[in-house]
């Protein structure tokens, strides 16, 4: 999350304008703007059940940050860096379902 510095306020400024691009694109964009490394997110490969699609997470996260926070850019800040971005990510769990 922190990767994207003050781009994460610009993604959501301009969604109207970002969902123009196919998700891959727009990814790939900021992930060569902001120099963003290649890691090992391997949350995937131990899955027992079906995995989510990148929109059905983004909608968890989102609806969680609209329902809790006014400061949507610091709730989701806020989410993603604390321990329930960890467990809503693993699917392996029923916190995501």
């Amino acid at each position: 999350m922190s990767c994207l510095g003050d781009d994460l306020q610009r993604i959501y400024n301009y969604a109207d304008v970002f969902h123009c691009e196919s998700m891959e694109k727009a990814a790939d964009d900021f992930i060569k703007r902001d120099s963003i490394v290649d890691g090992s997110y391997g949350n995937i490969a131990g899955c027992k059940y079906a995995v989510p699609d990148y929109w059905d997470i983004g909608e968890v996260f989102a609806r969680l940050t609209e329902d809790c926070y006014k400061d949507i850019i610091g709730g989701l800040k806020e989410v993603y860096n604390s321990w329930l971005a960890e467990s809503i990510l693993n699917f392996n769990s029923d916190l995501y379902y």
